[in-house]
């Protein structure tokens, strides 16, 4: 059975709102966690009711029906707005390029096609368009598109210098990289020695595309060093490259050697675009193709928005646009110049995209509700509130009301979803298993240029320091910090002073310094979870709770599929 992309959609539309409003959210326990595990629908039936009215339903669980007004609003929801503004763009662009006499050959598509599918291999395309429960239809028509829109702002790009090169490049092996890494075993000294000859031959007189041939280690070794054409924005090559190359002229030595990713390149200029042979003109013609396809990117997308801006459009309103009450849909989504896009076109597009997850999204949130009714699991409004307010406090200085209207959500909408959220964790709590948590204080010394002393002062420092100890020392007068409740897979604390605090009993120091990044610390286990004062239940209650908020994610995929595989559930619609 195919996978579930979405297990609820709380989290992902409080990260959405978030990312909308330009906030980067903090989501850890008592907050909003995000999960990103797949649930597989599994055992459903093949057969549908016969009482359900055709086309009602987008599903059947145990014989409660999940409309599917429910389902296409889900996915109005989550796409309209992205899939209108589309269809507007394509109008414009059809429209302008009719105008221009702009015409996408099926031979320009199928160049596109077949290069996609070199690049999607050992995959085909196929199997990824079904993934994606697309169509060759919607991928032709994307390279359409593309191609349009670059043909559209072409005649903006400018004139460039372009530069067709050889080069000599000379690899070594940084001390301690592995040759395999480094493709070369001669040292940094020795790249710099062999390099010194290969300029002496060159003074001599002998030819570059020979030498090339003779010593780079830039494969092919056959083609007299020739790295192709070189020009600005030229992809996967180093700034120094595309620099040295800019600067000369046909038949010119850049003057010196110059460093590339553990490498020395010699460079010379076979020719430039302005003083070339006629078999040249042939590459350098798709260099500069290849040039202006890149710099359209840049520029396409302002030209469409003036196209669009110089239209008369009108949207449907939100509330008319999706409605979950029974109330039939407009006909139209938009109008543009006359031009309508019909509301049928922009609901297929949707439900195409979001159609088959909203539906397992739906299905699942019933079975839990379901379950966490019969095991009497209740949410109250207070758990959601303090949900709501995170999210709030997360998104300021905007406010919720902005990123609810941009999701085209209502707080119902939202809290629902939290509550789902809530549900989820509640379902598996129970079979989180109890794991050691430790309070721990450090002391850490840093070494690197902040910290302006070297690993090797760090070292003696942090030994010194347990020197101190030994001999009766205080630990929390010697520079401790107390950094809290520890736990198995707790964020941001680094693994070797996790490991170590984890591994002692109460009131123990490691043994040895514990070497970090950029610095060495020792460590000391004030309490654990099974040896504390009653002064530290709460804090070891919260971090407790930390600590199952972490681990609850991981459950809940298999507990929803325990709850689809014990019901009856038919799919109308399927991923």
């Amino acid at each position: 059975m195919s996978p579930v992309n979405k297990a609820w959609p709380a989290a992902a539309t409080a990260v959405a709102i978030a990312s909308f409003l330009g906030t980067s959210p903090v989501l850890h326990a008592q907050s909003l966690h995000v999960t990103t595990n797949r649930v597989f629908a599994t055992d459903v039936t093949t057969d549908a009711p016969a009482v359900v009215p055709a086309g009602a339903a987008a599903a059947v669980v145990d014989g409660h029906v999940i409309p599917m007004r429910d389902v296409i609003a889900a996915c109005l929801r989550a796409d309209r707005a992205d899939i209108v503004d589309q269809m507007v763009q394509d109008y414009v662009v059809d429209r302008e390029c009719a105008k221009q006499g702009i015409v996408v050959s099926d031979a320009d598509i199928d160049n596109a096609v077949d290069e996609l599918r070199k690049n999607l291999a050992p995959m085909t395309l196929e199997q990824v368009i079904a993934q994606h429960h697309s169509s060759m239809e919607y991928v032709r028509n994307a390279f359409k598109e593309k191609f349009e829109r670059v043909r559209l702002v072409q005649d903006q790009v400018q004139h460039i210098k372009i530069v067709h090169c050889r080069a000599i490049v000379i690899k070594y092996a940084l001390p301690g990289e592995p040759q395999s890494v480094a493709g070369a075993t001669r040292s940094k000294d020795e790249a710099k020695a062999l390099i010194k000859v290969i300029q002496g031959q060159l003074g001599a007189g002998k030819d570059f595309g020979d030498l090339a041939n003779q010593y780079s280690d830039a494969a092919p070794k056959t083609d007299k060093g020739d790295i192709g054409m070189l020009y600005s924005g030229a992809k996967n090559e180093a700034p120094q490259t595309v620099e040295a190359a800019l600067s000369l002229v046909k038949g010119e030595l850049f003057p010196s050697s110059f460093e590339v990713n553990n490498a020395i390149w010699l460079m010379q200029a076979i020719s430039t675009n302005d003083d070339h042979s006629q078999d040249e003109e042939g590459a350098y013609q798709d260099a500069f193709n290849a040039y202006r396809e890149q710099q359209a990117q840049f520029l396409y997308p302002q030209f469409v928005a003036n196209l669009i801006q110089k239209s008369n459009r009108a949207y449907v309103l939100d509330a008319d646009a999706i409605e979950e009450s029974g109330k039939p849909l407009p006909d139209s989504a938009g109008v543009i110049d006359g031009h309508e896009i019909p509301m049928k076109d922009v609901v297929a597009q949707c439900m195409t995209d979001d159609g088959p997850q909203s539906v397992d999204t739906l299905v699942q949130n019933y079975l839990v509700d379901r379950e966490c009714k019969r095991r009497k699991i209740n949410v109250s409004d207070a758990q959601i509130d303090e949900l709501v307010q995170n999210l709030a406090n997360q998104i300021k200085p905007h406010t919720l009301e902005e990123g609810l209207k941009y999701r085209e959500i209502t707080m119902d909408q939202l809290r629902y979803d939290f509550k789902q959220q809530i549900e989820r964790s509640d379902l598996v709590v129970d079979q989180v298993r109890p794991t050691k948590i430790v309070h721990c204080r450090v002391i850490t010394i840093k070494y690197g240029d902040d910290a302006k002393r070297t690993e090797a002062e760090a070292l003696a420092l942090i030994e010194k320091i347990q020197g101190q100890i030994k001999q009766g020392g205080d630990f929390g007068s010697l520079g401790a910090q107390d950094i809290g409740m520890l736990w198995q897979g707790i964020n941001n604390v680094e693994t070797p002073l996790l490991d170590a605090g984890l591994a002692l009993d109460k009131g123990s120091i490691t043994s040895s310094p514990v070497k970090l990044i950029n610095a060495y610390c020792l460590v000391q286990t004030i309490s654990t979870s099974s040896n504390h004062p009653k002064s530290e239940d709460q804090a070891y209650a919260s971090a407790l709770a930390h600590y199952k908020d972490q681990r609850t994610p991981m459950l809940e995929p298999d507990e929803i599929i325990k709850l689809i595989k014990s019901s009856k559930v038919t799919y109308y619609i399927h991923a």
